[in-house]
């Protein structure tokens, strides 16, 4: 849980670059979000300053910005797209485009209270993210956290898009993986593949199909594959045991779309589809 917000209420009303920060969205473990302004666009956007703890050296600072610089040129209709980067003082920042949107989270935490999401709906986000994948993975880039939390759908048009991208490679050998607290630790191993839990390095965007397999199941069922109330419980789970949908989302669900998410949630890597373009592929021949 996060104790100290190191500094963030005090950069309200400063700007970076030529974005300002006009107030707090949210604080997260590792950063903290401001709504704000492009004054040299005159547009509003979203701005991640991380906390200076995370960034923690001179060396780690310049190593997030020329990787999020890296990054602005990633463009895609379902990734969130990047204005700006920099770092002044103790502090990193990143400045993104500001989408009105709901959080794919808020939609499985309302599974149970409301009807859950038609496979037709499921199969659309399905088809999105798997096309931001591709993107990523032509740039090399994993995302290494495919989760509920990291997508959200603008509610404008229903476009689903995958934040964070570029923080994959920018917060590479920084401190962000040491201050997660156990229950935001359980919730984000629930969509964690086998492989990255025995050798996080050597993972690769198969992994991240794994994580969109979890997602969907959750988005199709109201949870994450595999549950449990602690690490002990959760982890052997995600290692060994098979991924079952419930009776009546198998009744009410495409049996193609279904295996198809019981092949991007395979144990080994090589049981899952070898590219993103094989996968998209798969998935079209069911529109057709």
């Amino acid at each position: 849980m996060l104790l100290v917000n190191e500094g963030m209420d005090t950069l309200v009303g400063e700007t970076m670059g030529h974005f300002k920060l006009d107030r707090i969205a949210h604080l997260g473990r590792a950063s903290g979000l401001f709504l704000g302004q492009d004054q040299k666009h005159a547009r509003p956007v979203m701005i991640k300053v991380m906390y200076p703890s995370i960034t923690s050296d001179d060396a780690h600072r310049n190593r997030f910005v020329r990787a999020v610089h890296s990054m602005m040129n990633v463009r895609h209709p379902n990734l969130v797209e990047v204005y700006g980067a920099g770092k002044q003082g103790p502090y990193c920042w990143c400045a993104m485009e500001l989408v009105k949107r709901r959080n794919l989270q808020d939609i499985v935490m309302a599974i149970g209270t409301d009807r859950r999401m038609d496979w037709r709906a499921v199969y659309r986000v399905a088809i999105q993210v798997a096309r931001a994948l591709e993107c990523a993975h032509k740039h090399k880039v994993i995302h290494r956290n495919i989760t509920p939390n990291n997508l959200i759908q603008r509610t404008e048009d229903g476009v689903v898009k995958l934040c964070d991208l570029m923080f994959a490679k920018a917060l590479e050998g920084t401190n962000a993986e040491q201050i997660t607290d156990a229950g935001e630790l359980i919730g984000e191993v629930a969509y964690m593949s086998p492989e990255q839990m025995m050798n996080p390095s050597s993972v690769d965007w198969r992994s991240d199909q794994y994580g969109l397999s979890a997602t969907l199941f959750a988005l199709l069922t109201g949870h994450a594959p595999f549950q449990g109330t602690s690490l002990g419980e959760l982890v052997p789970a995600i290692q060994s045991e098979a991924a079952i949908f419930p009776p009546e989302v198998s009744r009410e669900s495409n049996e193609e779309f279904l295996a198809i998410l019981q092949r991007m949630l395979a144990k080994s890597p090589a049981e899952r589809f070898a590219l993103p373009n094989q996968l998209l592929a798969r998935l079209h021949e069911l529109d057709e």
